[in-house]
């Protein structure tokens, strides 16, 4: 055995040991005995009596420095971002038992992993708290006036994109690597269970099969039908109208789209935007004159003329209350979190 000096890093300290470097690579176990105070007396790459299982997350080959963590722990900064954006709904203890077992999702000695951290719910928290973050830098006065009618569509934009984010399963995963994975291999295999007659028919059947299950329109509505309280889903469609006409010459029947129709509205500003670079024009209410809007005014968005319709959008206290769903919802989807936990 051929032992050289490694400077192990845990607890936010350092301890020389020497150790069998031919051990070690990132995921590999590194069994640690601590004294009585606590601290870490001994390294060993196999199990022994009273030692604790750690991970490698690093090694930097400079010095030998080996970063060593038994699991994945949120830092305090990002359990206090979490905080600040959801504390209005969720108390702090259930805080952060959401964000411990999501946690649990990373494997430890897969830490190391990009897709790892990628593949959790933890992920899908920090990716909404991000944004979040975006948006509230964009809202800034300065920026917005910047933006000017963009700020409007790009603000919806990132918020809707949350929709989807949220209502995503737990297990998602794009197409790819879905046709790939072994775990999914009973789902493909229910889905070319009928008689296809050809290959075509076959990959029809995979892409459909995998929109159904993990496709964005299906997470997008997923958040709005089972994350969302519902009570919470009526303000948000209660805050746009759509006005339908009949087409000239026989323009009138004036009538209201219904709550089916706003969810597809929503929907398409989000794919428009991502697919098409198409948008809607609008800026917010704090560049124009003190006065000229107030949270309940509405705005036409859109006009559109369809076959035989002719459409118009209306919309009132947006982005915020677009903001405050997704505040809502990300708050929903940890209190989930924690409520599947407690039904095992």
């Amino acid at each position: 055995m051929n032992l050289s000096k490694v400077i192990f890093q845990l607890r936010n300290n350092n301890f020389p040991y020497l150790f069998d470097r031919s051990r070690l690579k990132l995921g590999s176990t590194v069994f640690v005995i601590f004294d009585d105070n606590g601290l870490p007396k001994d390294f060993y790459s196999n199990p022994m009596p009273s030692s604790t299982p750690y991970f490698v997350m690093w090694i930097a080959t400079s010095e030998w420095y080996v970063d060593l963590q038994d699991k994945f722990d949120p830092d305090d900064s990002f359990k206090e971002r979490v905080l600040l954006a959801v504390g209005k709904y969720l108390d702090k203890e259930t805080i952060e038992k959401a964000l411990a077992i999501a946690s649990q999702d990373i494997r430890p000695q897969y830490m190391f992993k990009t897709s790892e951290l990628n593949n959790s719910r933890l992920s899908v928290i920090s990716t909404v708290i991000e944004r979040l973050d975006l948006c509230s830098k964009l809202s800034e006065t300065t920026t917005a006036k910047q933006l000017f009618h963009h700020y409007m569509p790009l603000m919806v934009y990132l918020y809707l994109t949350c929709f989807d984010r949220l209502g995503q399963p737990s297990d998602w995963m794009d197409f790819g690597s879905w046709l790939k994975s072994n775990d999914k291999k009973m789902e493909r295999e229910q889905l070319l269970l009928k008689r296809l007659d050809n290959q075509i028919e076959k990959a029809a059947a995979l892409y459909d099969g995998y929109n159904t299950l993990y496709g964005a329109s299906t997470s997008f509505y997923r958040f709005l039908d089972e994350i969302i309280p519902n009570h919470i889903r009526q303000e948000l469609l209660d805050s746009m109208r759509i006005e339908i006409l009949d087409n000239p010459p026989n323009l009138g029947n004036n009538r209201q789209a219904d709550n089916n129709a706003k969810e597809r509205f929503l929907y398409k500003l989000r794919n428009d935007y991502t697919h098409k670079a198409q948008f809607i024009p609008g800026i917010t209410r704090t560049i124009w004159p003190e006065g000229t809007f107030d949270s309940n005014s509405w705005m036409m968005v859109q006009q559109s003329i369809e076959q035989s319709s002719w459409n118009t959008v209306h919309v009132r206290n947006w982005p915020e209350t677009i903001e405050e769903v997704v505040r809502i919802g990300l708050a929903k989807y940890m209190e989930i979190i924690v409520s599947n936990e407690k039904s095992f």
